[in-house]
């Protein structure tokens, strides 16, 4: 349970309820996880009541957790570099399997997308992904979703069509799993007119979209007409 009340997970990408304005992971998450770990366990009631409670013994507060501590300090080393050093960081970070996980990788690599863009180095941030996919596959394929989307905007914003056919099919293949990512591909690729690659696109991802669990109203695709 977190501080702010109820037991709901809050993903890492969402507003803290604090009402800070920042994501939750950079903001109230460690707190809360510490407060978890700090909390003592529910106790059991005994099958006879006592004839009088006893004192509760006080419960230590367990020392805090050095992986979380130097993950949060390395994700705020990477935010108050300049852009040469936050390519250095998440190079560096690769190779460091305590520190680089899924949420390091996605956090990192969204900060640097349009800071390359800034940059005119869009081919660059394409680098720093293929390093992720190479060094650390296993990261790769938990933010494969992500990666695709910025790889696809960058292949049609710098008029790049011929990656745009590749990408689709690699974003197809997650359509089940990543409706709302898949629907943004879709949507990108009718606006900038890649109409026959959207088609091939679609065929693919249409077995998987119409099982996902994703939809809200599965049972309504049934009515649906078979892909052709």
């Amino acid at each position: 349970m977190c501080r702010h009340g109820g037991s709901l997970k809050i993903g890492r990408n969402a507003p803290c309820p604090c009402g800070s304005g920042k994501k939750y992971k950079q903001c109230c998450r460690r707190k809360d996880e510490e407060a978890r770990r700090a909390a003592p366990a529910t106790p059991i009631e005994p099958a006879v009541p006592a004839p009088r409670a006893a004192t509760p013994l006080p419960v230590p507060t367990p020392p805090p957790d050095p992986r979380i501590a130097a993950w949060h300090a390395r994700w705020e080393a990477f935010e108050a570099s300049d852009y040469a050093g936050q390519m250095v960081l998440f190079q560096h970070t690769l190779d460091e399997p305590d520190l680089m996980d899924g949420e390091m990788a996605f956090e990192m690599l969204n900060k640097l997308f349009p800071a390359t863009v800034e940059h005119d180095e869009r081919e660059r941030f394409e680098a720093l992904v293929q390093c992720l996919r190479d060094r650390r596959p296993e990261l790769y394929d938990e933010e494969a979703h992500y990666c695709l989307d910025w790889l696809m905007t960058n292949a049609l914003v710098a008029q790049r069509g011929d990656r745009a056919p590749a990408l689709a099919r690699e974003m197809a293949a997650l359509a089940g799993n990543e409706i709302d990512m898949w629907y943004r591909g879709e949507t990108q690729l009718a606006y900038h007119g890649q109409l026959s690659v959207l088609v091939e696109a679609m065929r693919l991802a249409w077995p998987q979209v119409r099982r996902s669990q994703q939809i809200l109203c599965p049972g309504a695709l049934t009515s649906l007409p078979t892909a052709p």
